[in-house]
């Protein structure tokens, strides 16, 4: 009996598992490329250098304007390798860190939730919105001196070469290096494909085993009272648990699979992708912040924060454009 239900859970996830990891693979590559060919050409680096201005609107220097652009181009992982390089203070890492964990990996993240249900353009807007309104609310509300009072002293990032945007490299690409180039580019972004196919094959199988056992009402009816709070559907609950343990990326499968079966309404998925777009992956993102230094309450709770108001703040003006219209 219970082998048969794992034979079942099993044939159930092959589909949905399949048909995700070839839109990412379709879509991996060619992102990567083109990313990897601006940053080596120095475009990218000479992109970032006009958004100083508003880096210093938001309490930052302006050499952080890498950090932003690499992550929404790249991910957190790119961020975290340009945060190192550069000497920042404890307010200032609390600031930049919550900035790119809402606004980060655009191309595939964003082409997720586009996936699942939410306009591409919408969605965009949205997580480069509230980003930049975090990051202005922070730089309000954290005292520019004595910020060691509230990142509990810190350990900071050492001071490398802390003003890489008037280091800024000749634009162009030196074709010698090409091949070398797109050999390690090929090699990264198949590794990267490989890991995240396997953990989208583990993702859909064990959502499908939850519902050969009945597991997924159950797991539903448990996390019913918080999503309730969050102002999202009592059947979030899985895909919610998954997009923040394991990352929006890693549970995409999941999230696009409830979408289709209907386990989620359209007003429903879009209510949860508002809520996941700024908010997701808080275990991983907390633990690789924290190697930097910052404070786990201040990497996990601002976007929290932020991520429940703005659905509340949505169900709320569609509440009221139902009662005015």
């Amino acid at each position: 009996m219970i082998v048969s239900r794992l034979g079942n859970a099993l044939r159930n996830s092959a589909k949905p598992s399949f048909s995700t990891i070839r839109f990412f693979t379709f879509l991996t590559y060619p992102v990567s490329l083109g990313v990897m060919l601006l940053e080596k050409s120095g475009i990218l680096f000479f992109l970032a250098r006009f958004t100083a201005p508003l880096m210093d609107f938001l309490g930052l220097p302006g050499e952080t304007a890498l950090v932003c652009f690499t992550s929404i181009f790249l991910n957190v992982y790119s961020a975290i390798a340009v945060i190192e390089t550069l000497n920042l203070s404890g307010r200032e890492i609390i600031i930049l860190t919550t900035s790119c964990l809402i606004a980060h990996n655009f191309f595939i993240e964003n082409a997720v939730l586009k996936k699942a249900g939410s306009p591409l353009f919408r969605i965009t807007f949205h997580r480069l919105f509230f980003a930049i309104a975090t990051a202005w609310i922070l730089n309000l509300i954290l005292p520019a001196e004595g910020a060691s009072r509230i990142v509990d002293a810190m350990p900071l990032a050492p001071a490398a070469a802390s003003a890489p945007l008037a280091l800024m490299p000749e634009i162009g690409l030196d074709v010698t290096e090409l091949p070398s180039l797109l050999l390690s580019w090929f090699i990264s972004s198949s590794m990267l494909i490989l890991r995240v196919s396997l953990i989208i094959l583990a993702v859909v199988f064990l959502q499908k085993l939850m519902d050969e056992f009945g597991l997924m009402k159950f797991f539903g009816r448990l996390s019913s009272p918080l999503m309730r709070v969050l102002g999202l559907s009592a059947n979030a609950g899985y895909v919610w648990v998954v997009a923040n343990v394991i990352g929006l990326l890693y549970g995409s499968a999941a999230l696009v699979e409830e979408a289709r079966n209907g386990t989620l309404s359209p007003r429903e998925v879009k209510l949860f992708n508002n809520h996941v777009a700024i908010s997701h992956s808080q275990m991983e993102d907390t633990f690789l912040f924290m190697a930097l230094g910052a404070p786990a309450l201040w990497v996990a709770l601002p976007r929290f924060i932020v991520a429940i108001i703005v659905v509340w703040l949505e169900r709320g003006c569609r509440f009221l454009f139902r009662k005015l219209f």
